[in-house]
């Protein structure tokens, strides 16, 4: 029984025959560039071009979406949009009442206690109180314990080791040495 295989070469019209009467042929096929080229171990070769694309066909019916994928990163903020237009000014309060006038201050007078005496450092160091609107105000120490107190007038002893003496305390707050 012998076989006869057509090969037909697209685009040429022509027909090749391959004669294969003895039985299975090994033939080799091998493509590259649109071009097929068949190798039979008798050195049959036949090459056979792919030859011009044909027309494009219908476009298919659309699949189904898929599935919703995951949220995408955050963008850039965008630029600072321009600034509104100014608000209306509200009206003025009302003026408010006129205070009271002040009052003058009280000044405040530095005395020394045992005038007799001239601080220097670092030996002689004399008492001093403050006569503030007419009351005399000094520190009082009791060996353990100072504050600050009116010095009422009286007669006075004063205990500082470099300028001690003796002194009164008149009723307008000023200072006498005995």
């Amino acid at each position: 029984m012998k076989y006869l295989i057509l090969i037909l070469l697209a685009g040429c019209a022509q027909y090749h025959a391959i004669d294969i009467a003895s039985g299975p042929i090994n033939c080799t096929v091998s493509k590259s560039d649109g071009v097929a080229t068949i190798v039979c171990p008798d050195g049959t070769k036949t090459t056979i071009d792919d030859g011009q694309t044909g027309p494009i066909g219908q476009t298919g019916a659309t699949g189904q979406t898929g599935a919703i994928g995951p949220q995408g990163d955050i963008g850039q903020t965008g630029p600072q949009g321009i600034q509104g237009p100014q608000g209306e000014t509200g009206q003025t309060g009302q003026t408010g009442a006129t205070g009271q006038a002040g009052q003058n201050g009280t000044g405040i007078q530095t005395i020394q206690f045992c005038t007799s005496y001239s601080g220097t450092y670092p030996s002689v160091f004399p008492e001093y109180g403050f006569l503030i609107g007419g009351k005399l105000f000094a520190v009082y120490w009791d060996g353990v314990n100072a504050w600050e107190s009116q010095v009422y007038p009286g007669t006075y002893e004063s205990t500082s080791t470099s300028a001690p003496c003796n002194f009164i305390v008149n009723s307008d707050g000023t200072v006498t040495d005995i």
